[in-house]
């Protein structure tokens, strides 16, 4: 039986796949041993396309119409007119899933099909929106009112016929938010299968100028919700603690770069403060050196690290003590108190012997339970169940009692 797969997105395939370099990510989501053909569609950009990155793979760039400006009844007619495409799109390509990559604008268009169409529902929940909310005001959908935002969230994961998570936190927020905890299903997080196989380069911090040989580092965004402001105030203290320590920030990018490197320079830290862009080797070899990883909100960075072998010092938040278990494979701290992060890296730094130990079993660890093969395999399990109750004859009365309409 031949099986096709529509996923729904925002943003484009550039910035969500290639600059992100997700392409594996993506072949583990898609579970290419059950459809034979994925159409993958991205809502709201500057211009309609169509291309085929792969024999099996369509992408569908949809813009929602002619409508240029950027006054709120312009982007509203984009946003229907964008609906109504998805909805046309539909009907030629028959899924038999529909898959959306957040609960908002994409879990919206999943569940116009859903109800118009009776395909089934999966919703990707990758995040604790309302506390990216709460925490750093990060809106959940630019342009669209907050309150509105949350109700489609929660108006989609009531009424999806499956919720995909990556950790037991985001389990509990789907709950929260309403989600049936039957249709909920828990897969491990996605690690890239390079960091696994890759050749580290440990040569890499001394050809950007780190003199340190074993410095505190951090990998992520310089952003509110990446708590950034923490992780400069902490590495000043450790500076304070032992003397002669680097920070080396990996990626960087984000709204309080400026905000760090100006406390860093005030601080007479500068010179020791690295804010470089690395692959995947370069980020390997970056934390198999590092005396300690610092991690106040973490993101795939994490396990990158836990894959690769580090010392670690997290925040006791979200869904970190799903990864590090304090004493064993890493130290957790009270969350935002990075006075307590700080010292905890300082007593890192300071018995290398047992960061040593911790970060080796933190790699075992890491490498057993996240193996890319892991999460294929538990994707393809859950979406197999998923398809084998819900398409077949489902799929083609709901498709033909919808031509009849019509007709």
């Amino acid at each position: 039986m031949t099986r096709s797969l529509m996923v729904i997105s925002t943003g484009d395939w550039e910035s969500a796949v290639v600059r992100r370099n997700a392409w594996g990510r993506l072949e583990a989501s898609v579970c290419r041993s059950i459809f034979s053909s994925v159409h993958y569609v991205f809502f709201r950009v500057p211009e309609h396309r169509v291309f085929h990155p792969r024999p099996w793979l369509t992408v569908h760039e949809i813009s929602g119409g002619d409508g240029s400006g950027g006054s709120g009844w312009t982007k509203v007619r984009r946003i229907v007119g964008g609906l109504r495409e998805i909805c046309g799109l539909a009907e030629h390509i028959r899924p038999s899933v529909v898959q959306v990559t957040d609960p908002f604008l994409s879990g919206a268009a999943g569940l116009i099909l859903r109800r118009r169409y009776g395909i089934p529902l999966v919703v990707n929940l990758v995040s604790h929106y309302r506390q990216s909310w709460y925490a750093a005001r990060q809106r959940p959908v630019k342009g669209l009112p907050v309150p509105l935002a949350f109700f489609l969230q929660d108006r989609v994961l009531r009424q999806a016929d499956r919720v995909n998570t990556d950790c037991l936190y985001y389990e509990g927020y789907a709950i929260e938010c309403g989600a049936a905890p039957e249709r909920i299903k828990v897969h491990p997080r996605w690690v890239e299968r390079s960091f696994f196989e890759l050749t580290p380069d440990t040569s890499f911090l001394g050809r950007v100028g780190v003199r340190d040989p074993a410095p505190v580092v951090y990998i992520g965004r310089l952003s509110p919700e990446k708590y950034a402001d923490d992780l400069i105030r902490a590495f000043l203290r450790i500076r304070e603690r032992v003397p002669g320590r680097q920070l080396v920030v990996l990626g960087g990018e984000g709204a309080l770069r400026r905000h760090v490197e100006t406390v860093a320079d005030e601080a007479g830290a500068g010179r020791d403060v690295f804010i470089v862009q690395a692959r995947p080797e370069e980020v390997a070899g970056a934390a198999g050196c590092a005396g300690v990883v610092l991690v106040p909100h973490g993101g795939y960075a994490l396990l990158e690290v836990a894959v690769t072998g580090a010392p670690v010092v997290a925040y006791d938040f979200e869904w970190h003590p799903e990864i590090i278990r304090p004493g064993k494979t890493g130290h957790l701290v009270p969350y935002r108190n990075w006075r307590a992060m700080a010292d905890a890296a300082v007593e890192l730094l300071t018995t290398p012997d047992r960061a040593r130990a911790l970060a080796s079993a933190l790699r075992r660890e890491a490498r057993t339970n996240y193996h890319p093969d892991r999460v294929v395999e538990s994707l393809n399990t859950a979406m197999g169940e998923l398809v084998e109750g819900r398409t077949g004859s489902h799929e083609a009365c709901a498709f033909r009692s919808r031509e009849r309409h019509h007709g």
